[in-house]
This record gives structure tokens, sequence and C-alpha cells, in this order.
């Protein structure tokens, strides 16, 4: 049965010349959906009516190809704040995404809130009642100049603004084109696994665009969470992770390394000599939602509750539970996720009170290889945790690693399992490694008196970045870094002295 396809929706330079970037002295500057300054015939006017009518068509697209147990679309925008900061601009983007039950009439646009997170948040607080369920997504926040977990910028910290906060972004981007958001050496961290497609150098002489700083970056943000709740009550950074591509190619899965092709406009002012976009780029990342089907309400559920990961790429697979009496071999078990629901909780949960008579808590891990990848290498735990005076620390622990390796006593670490690359033509180990990995693990170092997060790291073996396939294609010599190690990140489970 033939079907129409996706509608391509086009700038008209002509009728939207006049964006709304604007602002007349007496225009409301809260929220977009009264607009008493704005003439009937303004060109502001048929902006906002042009504006409206495709976020019509959006939400109409979305529910035309909904196809429920075989293909879930949600209505969704892009709420693309761009602030200037010192250097040049930055990134503050959300992905605003709607259950598809009710939708508010207007989308709410970036220029109308003055780049303002929390007036988004406060909008679609009003804006979205009764059926309507909203997740608004931070993405690529390592482009945010600072602004992205910042505690003076922005957002006033009352715990009235941290719960709204909270409520409106429950999940965070940790991956994409841009680069990588988990982390970044050298910046609250000395994770040498946080040298990973840093897409920025990091800032110094007083720029704060263009550049690298630590409250941009999610491992930050999780640690600062626990000491924001400590003195409000609330924690505003409880994220689930996910990943995405961004790459503005509508292709959402093509995430190879050995067939990237990069955003068209990077295309077009290419300098790389591989006829691709800048180098800094990367392939893009993937989301993965634990759902009991496929369908609007089972996905959007996962995503409120944060049971998601993302990928750097792969089709890796991950699970991550916590619990106060799991067996010891429930890993192994042939019931493992029954099991693990039934006695613990899943990512994206806090652990429940601490029972008197329970040590610490153990954590079930899972992760199998993608069907395209190479094998898995490790999988990490990430802690994080606030001591006493409100300082927080992280620490990266190796659960499990493949070829029989063991954690070294002393540092919890596993030596390299000498998987190689051929740098002549990409091609890498496939003796060594895992196609799946699994452990039941125990935080040797719990305390039950401190707040503290726990997410899994899943690597894979290293494998050619995709600058060194476009390079050995056109003969040209390999460009730095030429390898990479892709990878997946479960979202955290948390532990609060005394319950939730």
């Amino acid at each position: 049965m033939a079907r129409r396809g996706p509608r391509l929706h086009r700038r008209r330079r002509s009728r939207l010349r006049h964006t709304g970037v604007q602002r007349h002295p007496q225009q409301r500057a809260d929220v977009p959906d009264a607009r008493p300054d704005v003439r009937p015939r303004s060109p502001r006017n048929r902006c906002y009516e042009r504006s409206r009518h495709l976020w019509q068509e959006i939400q109409q697209d979305a529910d035309a190809f909904y196809e429920p147990g075989r293909f879930t679309t949600f209505p969704a925008y892009e709420w693309t704040s761009t602030p200037r900061r010192r250097g040049g601009v930055v990134h503050m983007h959300r992905n605003v995404i709607f259950n598809g039950r009710s939708v508010p009439e207007w989308g709410g646009s970036a220029a109308e809130m003055q780049n303002r997170p929390e007036r988004l948040w406060d909008w679609l607080a009003r804006a979205c009642t009764g059926d309507c369920q909203v997740v608004a997504i931070p993405h690529n926040t390592n482009l945010a100049g600072g602004m992205a977990f910042s505690e003076t910028a922005w957002t006033p910290h009352t715990p009235d603004m941290l719960r709204l906060r909270a409520w409106a972004e429950p999940l965070i981007e940790i991956h994409q084109v841009k680069g990588n958001s988990e982390c970044y050496r050298g910046l609250g961290t000395t994770d040498e696994e946080c040298n990973f497609e840093n897409f920025q150098p990091i800032c110094e002489g007083g720029r704060e665009a263009g550049c690298a700083q630590a409250s941009d970056y999610v491992r930050n943000a999780l640690k600062a969470g626990l000491r924001l709740e400590a003195d409000y009550g609330v924690n505003p950074f409880k994220f689930g992770l996910l990943a995405s591509t961004d790459d503005h190619q509508g292709l959402p899965g093509a995430t190879e390394e050995d067939d990237f092709t990069d955003k068209p406009v990077r295309r077009a002012e290419a300098s790389f000599p591989t006829g691709a976009g800048g180098p800094a780029d990367n392939p893009g990342g993937l989301v993965g939602v634990w759902a009991e089907e496929n369908t609007r309400d089972s996905i959007f559920a996962a995503l409120k509750r944060k049971e998601t990961f993302g990928t750097s790429g792969p089709r890796i697979r991950v699970r991550f539970f916590a619990g106060w009496d799991y067996p010891a071999d429930l890993h192994a078990r042939r019931d493992l996720v029954e099991a693990a629901y039934r006695g613990g909780v899943p990512m994206g949960a806090d652990l429940p009170a601490r029972p008197a008579e329970a040590a610490a808590p153990r954590f079930v891990i899972w992760a199998t290889k993608g069907a395209r990848s190479a094998n898995l290498q490790k999988v990490q735990v990430i802690k994080g945790w606030a001591d006493a005076e409100g300082e927080t620390h992280e620490q990266v622990f190796d659960a499990v690693c493949a070829d029989g390796i063991e954690p070294t006593e002393g540092t919890g670490r596993c030596a390299d399992n000498g998987a190689r690359v051929d740098l002549s033509d990409c091609s890498y180990s496939s003796d060594l490694g895992a196609g799946e990995l699994s452990a039941t693990w125990t935080d040797p170092e719990f305390d039950p008196a401190l707040r503290a997060f726990y997410y899994v790291r899943v690597l894979e073996n290293p494998t050619c970045r995709w600058t060194s396939h476009r390079a050995l294609a056109r003969g040209e010599p390999l460009p730095e870094p030429a390898l990479t190690k892709e990878r997946a990140w479960s979202s955290p489970i948390w532990y609060t002295p005394g319950g939730e």
C-alpha cells in the first residue's frame, strides 16, 4: 500500500525573515502564548502563524507514521537556544518530546524566552497539562560555554526552581556528532577514558565560547547534584543517560565509522581532505530504551523513569540493576532480568532504604556487543559521591573484563587485553574480547552515610576512527587520533542515606 513520504519543511527567506528575535520594549518576555503587542498583519505575526502551522504539520506527520508495535513516533521539536558568551555563540539546546496524547498549540520558541531554559521549564509546566506529558532533553552540553550546569548562570537556586528543572529534564544526552559530554580529562577528572571525542580544547585566557569548561560535562553535573540535594533537598541533575546523532541527515541509525558522511552543511564547506566535515566530528550515538513494547505509552514511560542507555554508535545493549540482597551469581542465571527487577531496581532509579542487615548494595551488569562491532573489552562502574563536608569525588572500577583478565588488587583495574588494529587496512583483533560480559559487583568502598551514584560504561576493543577509514580510502596520511574505542553508558542508580 502506497504511503506518502515525510514532508520536507523548507525555510522561505521571503516569509520567515522576521523570526521574533527583535523584541519590542513593551513585549512580554515570559511565555510565547500571549502577544498583545503583535499587530494582526505584521511580519512577526505572519511568522508566528507560519510557525504554528508547521508545528501542526509535525504533529500530523507523527500521528500518520505511528505504527504501534512496529514504528513509534512522537511530536517533538528542538528548542534552539544560542546565547552569546565571550568568544562566540554557545549551545543551550533542548529536544522537547511530547507523548502525543495532548500537545500545546504552540511549540514555544527560544527567541521568545530570551534563550533562558528556566522559562522553557515554566512554560512547559503551564502549557503541558491534563493528558499532556513532556520531556526536555539538554543535548550537546559540551558546547554550552560553561552554562549547561552552572550554579550561577540563568537558574536561581531555590527548591521550587530545582524541582521544576528535575521535572522538566529527567534525561541528558551524553554523546552525539559534535562530541562527547560525559567527561573531559583535566576538567574534574583524571579518568583516561575521558580523552574520548573531545570536540573543543579547554578554555584559556578568559574565553567562554568555543572551548570546554567543567560545568558542561555530565559526570560533573551528576556530582554537583549530590551536593545540591544535600543543600536544597532536591537533585536537579538526577539524569538518565542517552545518546543521539544530530547529523541533520534524517538517518538516525547511520553511525558506522566506515561510512560516515557528516552533516550536509559540513560536506559543503569541507576542508578536510576526505571530503567529509571537520575531523572533530564523529558519527554520533544511539539511544536505547528498555520498554515493555514498541508503543508511545511504553517508550515514553521508560523515558520518564530513565530506563535508558546511550552508545557512541554501535548497537551495544546494556542492563544495570541494583539491590540489597541479590545472590552473588545472579548475572549467570537464566532468569537474570526477572529476578533483578523482582529483587531490586533498574538503571535510572533510586535504591530503596538500606535494610539494617545489608552491608552494601549489589549491582548486576549485563552487556552484549553490536552485530557489526568489535568485541567488548571490559565493563566499568563509575561511582560518584559527596563526603561529609560536601566535597564530591569519583572513582572508576573495572567490574568485569574479557579474556579471563581480573582487576588488579589495589587499583581495581584490568590489564590491557592486547587487542590491536592493523592501520594498513583497519582490520582489528577478532579473537580477543567477548561478545557478552556480565557480573554481579559489590562496591568495595561503600559508605552508608554518603550520597552516591553509580553508572556503567561498556568499552569495546579499539578500532579505526572514521577519519582513518577515509584517509586510507584516499591514500592520505592517517590523522590523529587514528583509533577510537566505542562504548555505551547506562543511566545511573542513586543511593541516598536513609532512603531514596
